[in-house]
C-alpha cells in the first residue's frame, strides 16, 4: 500500500509542573497507513498501525498544538501541559479523515500505564489495604444471612483495557466494604484486596466512596448506586460501570431485593395512607418514611385495600413505634375540577440522584380525561418523574383533587392523575372507613405556606419485592 505522509507538529513551552512524557497511539489496526510524526517541522518517528510512540520532553515544554494533515484532510488539537506529567494522544483514522484527541492515560493498555507509573504502582501494591475475605468465605457468610446489598458481583463488560472484575460486597460492623475477588491484572491485584469502603449519603442505597482504580490509586470522586440486583459505579468524568449480582441467586431466598419507592399521603391520624396500586404491587414488605418530616425513621405498613383497575391502594402503618400522623390539614374534593384549574403536586422522584427532599411541581388541569380518553384521570401539565407515583395533586386552595399515576413519555408536560372521587369510593369500601378531615387549614394560604404544611403529610413508600 502506498504510504501517505501526515504532518504532526508538537509545540511545547516551559513550566515547573511539566509533562514528562507524551504517548502517541496510532489506534487504527492494519492495513491502515503509517503516520509520519513531526515536531516543529522535524521528523521524529513513523508510526505503523496499532503502535505507540513514546516522546519524552527534553526541553521542558509547556504547551502542545497537534496539527495533522493527510491529503485533503486536516485536524488539530491543543493541550495545556502545565499540570500534567503524562499525556496520551489518540489518533484514529477513518473513511472521512483523521481524529486526534487526548484521552485519560488510565484508558491505555496496562503495559503503557506501567511504563510511566511502574514505581508508583509498586508503591500502591505494597501499601494497599488487604482483607481476609475470599470468594469462598463471602459465599459461606452470605449463605447464612445476606442483606439487600451484600453479594458477589461481576461487571457487565470487558474490553482491551478494562478487566472483567468480580467483586464481593460485605458488611462489617455496619460498614459496607467492596472486596476484589478476580478479573484484574494479577500483577497488581490479589484476592481479598480492598476495592472500596462505602460512605452513607442522605439517599438510601446511594454511597460515596474512595474507589481504588486499576493501578490501586484512589479516586475520591466516585459514587455507588445499588438497585435491584445491580450496582453502578459513577465516576466524576461521567463514566459508569454496571455490576450484576451473581450470588446469592434469586432462588436462594437468602437475600432481599433492593427497594423500589413511590409516594403516598396521609388520610387519617391513625396511619391510613393512600398511594398507587402499582407502587405496592407484589410487595413482600412495605415501609414508610417521612412521618412528621423525619426521614431517619422507617415504619412498617400493611395493605388494607386495593383497586387494581383504578391503580389505587390504601395502606396503614403497622408498627409498635408509631403513634399518630397528626391532624390532616387538607380535605379531599369529591367534585370534578375544571380545565385550567391551577394545581401542584408533591412527591419523591428519582431519589438516587435528587435526594429525599420533597419535590414540588405545578401546572394546570389540561383535560378532564386522561390517556386515550380515560375518564377516571385528569391530564395535567405539572411535570412528574418515576417516584412521583402515588403522590397528592392539590388545587390552589390546598384541596386534594387527584393522585399522580403516570406520565406520557411521548409528550412534553403531559402527566396523569386519578380523580379524587375514585379514592373516596375506595375509602367507602374499607371495613372500617377512617374519619376524613372536613375543614382545611391550608385554604387561603400562599403556595409556600401550603407546601410547608402539606409536605409533612406526604411520604416515601418503599417496598421489597
Amino acid at each position: 500500500m502506498k504510504e501517505t505522509k501526515i504532518l504532526l507538529y508538537l509545540i511545547f513551552g516551559i513550566t515547573i509542573c511539566k509533562a514528562q512524557t507524551v504517548y502517541i497511539h496510532n489506534a487504527f489496526p492494519p492495513p491502515a497507513i503509517k503516520i509520519n510524526l513531526y515536531e516543529d517541522g522535524n521528523k521524529i518517528n513513523k508510526l505503523s498501525p496499532s503502535t505507540w510512540f513514546k516522546w519524552n520532553n527534553p526541553n521542558n515544554k509547556q504547551n502542545v498544538e497537534f496539527k495533522v494533515k493527510a491529503g485533503l484532510y486536516k485536524n488539530s488539537l491543543n493541550i495545556d501541559l502545565k499540570h500534567k506529567k503524562v499525556v496520551y494522544v489518540y489518533i484514529l483514522q477513518h473513511a472521512y479523515g483523521i481524529d486526534i484527541y487526548e484521552k485519560d492515560i488510565s484508558e491505555a493498555p496496562i503495559a503503557i500505564r506501567n511504563d510511566y507509573g511502574g514505581n508508583k504502582i509498586q508503591e500502591n501494591i505494597v501499601t494497599h489495604p488487604k482483607t481476609e475475605w475470599t470468594e469462598a468465605k463471602i459465599k459461606q457468610k452470605l449463605g447464612e444471612n445476606a442483606d439487600a446489598i451484600e453479594g458477589i458481583y461481576e461487571n457487565s463488560f470487558t474490553s482491551y483495557n478494562s478487566a472483567r472484575y468480580k467483586l464481593g460486597v460485605i458488611k462489617e460492623k455496619d460498614i459496607y466494604k467492596i472486596i476484589y475477588l478476580s478479573g484484574g491484572d494479577e500483577r497488581i491485584w490479589s484476592e481479598g484486596d480492598l476495592k472500596a469502603v462505602l460512605i452513607e449519603t442522605a439517599t438510601p442505597y446511594f454511597y460515596k466512596t474512595n474507589w481504588y482504580m486499576h493501578d490501586k490509586s484512589q479516586n475520591d470522586e466516585t459514587y455507588i448506586n445499588f438497585k435491584q440486583g445491580i450496582f453502578t459505579s459513577i465516576f466524576s468524568n461521567g463514566t459508569e460501570n454496571i455490576y450484576i449480582k451473581l450470588f446469592p441467586t434469586a432462588s436462594s431466598g437468602s437475600n432481599n431485593s433492593i427497594t423500589s419507592s413511590g409516594t403516598g399521603f396521609a388520610l387519617s391520624q391513625n396511619g391510613y395512607i393512600a398511594t398507587n396500586h402499582h407502587v405496592i404491587n407484589e410487595a413482600k414488605s412495605i415501609t414508610v418514611k417521612g412521618i412528621n418530616g423525619d426521614f431517619s425513621k422507617s415504619y412498617k405498613a400493611k395493605l388494607i385495600i386495593e383497586d387494581k383497575n383504578n391503580d389505587l391502594a390504601i395502606i396503614q402503618i403497622d408498627d409498635p413505634n408509631f403513634s399518630t400522623l397528626g391532624i390532616i390539614p387538607f380535605v379531599i374534593s369529591n367534585k370534578p375540577s375544571d380545565v385550567g384549574c391551577s394545581t401542584f403536586c408533591l412527591g419523591y422522584p428519582l431519589r438516587a440522584t435528587m435526594g429525599d427532599e420533597v419535590k414540588l411541581t405545578n401546572g394546570i388541569i389540561s383535560s378532564k380525561s386522561g390517556f386515550q380518553g380515560d375518564i377516571t384521570t385528569y391530564q395535567i401539565s405539572a411535570p412528574v418523574q418515576p417516584g412521583n407515583s402515588g403522590g397528592p395533586l392539590f388545587d390552589d386552595k390546598g384541596n386534594l383533587v387527584g393522585i399522580i399515576s403516570a406520565k406520557h413519555l411521548g409528550a412534553e408536560n403531559a402527566s396523569y392523575a386519578i380523580k379524587a372521587s375514585y379514592l373516596m369510593n375506595l375509602i367507602d369500601l374499607m371495613p372500617t372507613p377512617p374519619k376524613l378531615q372536613t375543614i382545611s387549614t391550608v385554604a387561603g394560604k400562599p403556595l409556600t405556606e401550603q407546601v410547608k404544611i402539606l409536605k409533612k403529610f406526604t411520604y416515601i413508600i418503599e417496598i421489597n419485592q
